[in-house]
C-alpha cells in the first residue's frame, strides 16, 4: 500500500506537486495520468525517496521507503522511459511492449501487489487500471474507479481557453474531437472521454498555452499549461 499525507514538493517558488493525498490499495492497477509537467514523475520519485517532500509524507507499506530494512523488496520503480531492453528494436518494443505491460501489471495485481502506473494517455488507462489518480499541475484533479471517473465526463464538453484558439481547434478536430468557439479565445471541446482527455493532454507536448476545464466543474480542471515543471 502508497499512502502520501499532504505531499508537497517546491522547486524555488514553483511548486511541481501540492499538497497531495492519495491511498493506492494492493490488489488493484491505479493509473496516474495525467500531461507533461504535470507531477507525475515528481510523485514516483518521492515515493521512492529519491525526491524529498517539501514538505509532507509519503509510505510504502507503512514506512517512508529507506526505512524498511530491505527496501528493494518493498518496493521496485521503472521511472525512466530509456530503460529498454537493448536486444529489442523499437518496433518491437511499440508492438508488443503495451500488451506485456497491461499483462504484467494485471498479474501482479492479482497477487495483490499494489500497482501505480504513470501515463500521458487516459485511454489506456482505461484498458489497464482498475482505479484512476488524474493529475494536473501538480494536484489531483479527479480520482476513483475507472468508470466512475469517465462517466463523469462523458458526454460533457470541455471548456478551453488558448491565445491560438484557432490553431488548437484545428489539431483538436483532426484527433477526432468535435469543437466548437463561443467566444473569441474559447472553445468548447467534446467527443468521447478518452480521446477527448488524450487529445487536451497532447497540448503539452505542442505548446499550447491552453488551460482546459468542465463547465460545470472548476474543481475538476485539467490544465495543459507549461508552467508546472515535473521533474
Amino acid at each position: 500500500m502508497i499512502e502520501a499525507h499532504e505531499l508537497t514538493k517546491r522547486y524555488g517558488d514553483t511548486h511541481a506537486v501540492h499538497s497531495l493525498r492519495f491511498t493506492i490499495a494492493p490488489g488493484t492497477v491505479t493509473g496516474f495520468p495525467g500531461p507533461n509537467d504535470a507531477g507525475k514523475s515528481t510523485t514516483m520519485r518521492m515515493i521512492m525517496r529519491l525526491d524529498r517532500p517539501t514538505p509532507g509524507t509519503v509510505t510504502v507499506n507503512g514506512k517512508p521507503y529507506r526505512q524498511h530494512r530491505a527496501p528493494l523488496r518493498e518496493a521496485g520503480a521503472l521511472l525512466e522511459a530509456s530503460a529498454v531492453h537493448p536486444g529489442r528494436s523499437a518496433r518491437s518494443h511499440l508492438r508488443e511492449g503495451v500488451q506485456w505491460v497491461r499483462q504484467l501489471v494485471r498479474a501482479l495485481a492479482a497477487e495483490g501487489r499494489t500497482v501505480f502506473l504513470s501515463s500521458h494517455l487516459m485511454s489506456e488507462m482505461s484498458q489497464t487500471a482498475d482505479q484512476l489518480l488524474v493529475i494536473g499541475r501538480g494536484r489531483i484533479i479527479a480520482a476513483g474507479p475507472v468508470q466512475q471517473v469517465i462517466d463523469s465526463v462523458a458526454g460533457g464538453a470541455v471548456r478551453v481557453r488558448s491565445p491560438r484558439a484557432g490553431e488548437l481547434a484545428a489539431a483538436l478536430a483532426a484527433d477526432g474531437a468535435t469543437v466548437t468557439s463561443p467566444e473569441a479565445g474559447m472553445l468548447d471541446v467534446s467527443g468521447t472521454t478518452a480521446a477527448l482527455l488524450d487529445s487536451l493532454t497532447q497540448c503539452s507536448h505542442t505548446g499550447w498555452d491552453a488551460t482546459a476545464a468542465t463547465p460545470a466543474s472548476a474543481s475538476s480542471a485539467i490544465s495543459t499549461s507549461r508552467s508546472t515543471h515535473d521533474s
